[in-house]
């Protein structure tokens, strides 16, 4: 859901290493920290090294890929071991997997890529929604779920759209007069007209 919503707002998209993997913040030892900041400061503050440890590329390799030296600047994380890129690029549904999905979709999207325009709509509290591409020929519906329960939206108040099933595998049902929107769920539909 965080996804979608980065990759559909206006503007530029900025993915930080680490992302697309989902990878948690590591956890670095006092002796092994690099950051001046963090260094000053702790134990109150751990810095920033936390988030900048290598990428881990190759699961069972030796830093996990990222370098042949035997001792990187940073130590990598047991804990990113599992969120390797080689083990989510063969798992369909993995985040990596889907972040690239995204992307590849978002290129294709002139409401997207031509338009900066965004309309926020009122939804069912909850919920974040809103209108990009207006000014296109193919203006995009966004429905965005923030919280950890289902939450059901009435169709009276949404623009006119034909939804995009294939996208993102959310769990969203649609029903004649409203739509169930799984906890975390987005909801994405091609508007049939321009909403104005």
């Amino acid at each position: 859901m965080l996804a979608g919503l980065l990759l559909t707002l206006p503007g530029s998209c900025c993915l930080y290493q680490g992302d697309e993997l989902g990878l948690p913040e590591a956890e670095i030892a006092f002796e092994d920290m690099q950051d001046p900041f963090g260094i000053k400061h702790y134990p109150d503050f751990p810095g920033r090294d936390g988030c900048r440890t290598p990428m881990p590329w190759v699961s069972q390799a030796p830093q996990y890929g990222f370098t042949e030296n035997s001792k990187p600047w940073l130590p990598v994380a047991l804990s990113h071991q599992e969120l390797a890129v080689d083990l989510q690029e063969s798992q369909k549904h993995s985040l990596l997997n889907k972040y690239r999905r995204l992307i590849a979709w978002r290129r294709q999207q002139p409401a997207l890529r031509q338009s900066l325009k965004i309309r926020v709509i009122e939804t069912t509290p909850g919920l974040f929604g809103y209108v990009r591409g207006e000014d296109t020929t193919a203006p995009l519906l966004f429905l965005l779920n923030f919280t950890n329960q289902t939450i059901y939206q009435p169709r009276d108040p949404l623009p006119q759209c034909t939804y995009i099933s294939d996208l993102h595998a959310s769990g969203v049902r649609q029903f004649h007069q409203q739509l169930e929107i799984p906890p975390y769920g987005l909801y994405v539909a091609h508007c049939d007209i321009k909403s104005g």
